[in-house]
């Protein structure tokens, strides 16, 4: 078997070298005969970061075909298409799509009819649910129930919806009228036969094009579940999301314009329709990046003093549309590794921290780490020394990234976010990383660990969760091993609490605002002394504590706001 892979990238130096690794791994996994090859062909839209560069230092695996300016995805398709050779298989993919195991595997097995035109395979998002990739071709009902319309997120199961996203979890190959361009796979005589790309659709839709254009050559469309794929989406559209919608919605009319047009009309629908809905996209967009010049605090106290509910479906994307803003507006630095350790893109940083400043995220990481190296060496205890460590919520590595120096440490981390867990196991590989349930237990086995810390955790949780989870860190720790961890305190309170919340927390007890969205940054917990000695009870003798009020020369240094406390397994 002879595969050809091609892949358009632009902007993509996040993603590329998993990219390549997934290629390399799934081809090596393959019982391959002489005959066999892989070619892999990237086709780089004029990448204004280090993609080319990443590219060529995967040579001679890769091939790069560098662009001289960004001519879109169905361009750099067909540059990369007219390198194929007779008898191969062509499979055109995202840069952001990681190959199964035994893709290739499968792919060899499987034969192909002369009426059967591409195939598709089973795509599944960072959370391993299926991405709806097999599509009816799109109609006016497709702006309604298509794949990203609301209806399709309230509704999923609703036979309008059924009708517009044919992907289902458990059936076999099907007969679709159109699969995503994420994915596609063909010989080459399929592709010689139906044609290229159609050049004027820059993106979006020349998937949808191609396949009609098979349709109507008497040719078939399958999807193909038995071969599966993972797909992180928009890794390169991210960077200009407005030109993206525009792209979107222009590529849609000009697909209506090509196979939908019945009347004048018609025609006056869908342009109005399409009109009305990229406006919409845009102001979305333009909103969400004006609120995010306010401070998340002062966003969140609104919404509480206007009695407006934090949690639910409406709310939460509300909450995303702003974090998205954040990270469009505070997310300019374009970095992909610094000092040999990968960087996690805009959007995450403001999952984890609440802002996608770069410069912040890198400093106040390594000043914790800094700090804690320091507490645990005065406490006789060197992580340098310590056989395993745990960093229970590591988001996407802003204090894991430090670890890298710990060679005879097996450093591991934890975080309840799968997508923040997929990008530190693809980019973080000196971690073992592992997703755990919002609740306990963990998948750890008893007494695994020397040192346990969990930074901005207990700071986002109701204290009947906190217990909880202090449970289950009092199993997984050795008996005599350490736990670090951090509380908002009262160098926070005139900040955040009213004056009747302050009074509570003055009185011992342990203050939660918006209880009901516990686990995410809209939760915020603030702990007195006496709570956290309260807490810990017998089970954990308490080293040291710190007091960013007590101590502002060490809270500056090590860039802390949150108290934090060392404590001993018993």
């Amino acid at each position: 078997m002879r595969v050809r892979i091609i892949g358009v990238t632009y902007r993509a130096g996040d993603v590329v070298a998993t990219w390549v690794d997934s290629l390399e791994a799934a081809w090596a996994a393959r019982a391959r005969t002489d005959d066999d090859r892989l070619t892999v062909i990237a086709v780089d839209n004029a990448s204004p970061d280090d993609t080319p560069l990443l590219l060529r230092a995967r040579s001679p695996f890769v091939t790069l075909l560098a662009q001289s300016h960004n001519r879109g995805f169905a361009a750099g398709c067909n540059r990369g298409l007219r390198t194929a050779e007779p008898g191969e298989i062509v499979v055109v993919m995202n840069p952001d799509v990681r190959l199964s195991p035994d893709f290739f595997g499968v792919l060899a097995g499987l034969d192909w009819p002369p009426d059967l035109a591409a195939r598709g395979p089973q795509v599944l998002d960072r959370d391993g649910a299926i991405e709806q990739s097999a599509r009816a071709f799109p109609t006016l009902a497709t702006g309604l129930f298509g794949r990203t319309s609301l209806l399709a997120r309230l509704l999923p199961e609703s036979a309008p919806v059924r009708r517009q996203l044919l992907a289902r979890p458990h059936d076999g190959p099907t007969e679709v009228d159109w699969i995503s361009g994420a994915c596609m796979v063909a010989p080459y005589e399929r592709w010689a036969s139906v044609g290229p790309f159609d050049e004027a659709y820059f993106m979006y839709w020349e998937d949808a094009d191609w396949c009609r254009r098979a349709h109507d050559r008497g040719l078939r469309i399958r999807y193909e579940p038995s071969l599966r794929v993972r797909h992180r989406q928009g890794s390169s559209s991210s960077y200009r999301p407005v030109a993206t919608v525009v792209a979107f919605h222009r590529s849609a009319w000009r697909y209506h314009r090509r196979h939908g047009r019945r009347s004048v009309a018609h025609d006056a629908i869908a342009a109005a329709g399409l009109l009305l809905r990229g406006t919409f996209k845009v102001a979305l967009m333009l909103v969400a990046t004006a609120v995010a010049s306010t401070p998340r605090r002062r966003v969140k106290n609104a919404l509480l003093g206007a009695g407006i509910p934090l949690k639910g479906p409406i709310a939460e994307a509300g909450w995303r549309a702003y974090e998205y803003g954040l990270s469009r507006r505070e997310g300019s630095d374009r970095r992909t590794v610094v000092d040999g350790v990968a960087v996690p893109p805009a959007r995450l940083r403001v999952l984890t921290a609440g802002t996608a400043n770069l410069t912040w995220f890198l400093e106040t990481g390594h000043a914790h780490t800094t700090y804690l190296r320091g507490v645990l060496a005065e406490a006789g205890a060197p992580i340098d020394e310590m056989g395993r460590i745990l960093d229970f919520g590591c988001g996407c590595g802003r204090m894991l990234r430090w670890w890298t120096d710990l060679s005879a440490t097996s450093v591991h981390g934890c975080d309840y976010n799968r997508e923040l867990v997929s990008w530190c196991n693809d980019h973080l590989r000196f971690a073992d990383v592992r997703v755990n349930e919002a609740s306990p237990p963990s998948r750890y086995e008893d007494a695994s660990f020397d040192l346990l810390y969990a930074f901005s955790v207990f700071t986002h949780l109701t204290r009947a969760q906190a217990q909880r989870w202090l449970t289950e860190m009092y199993r997984v720790v050795k008996p005599g091993g350490l736990v670090w961890f951090t509380t908002h305190g009262a160098s926070l309170l005139n900040d955040r609490l009213s004056a009747l919340d302050q009074a509570e927390f003055a009185a011992g007890n342990v203050v939660v605002r918006v209880p009901e969205a516990e686990g995410l940054n809209l939760c915020s917990a603030f702990w007195p002394e006496p709570a956290v000695r309260r807490t810990l009870g017998d089970r954990f003798e308490l080293l040291s504590r710190f007091d960013p009020l007590s101590d502002p020369a060490t809270a500056e240094r090590a860039r802390m706001s949150h108290d934090a406390y060392l404590v001993r397994r018993r």
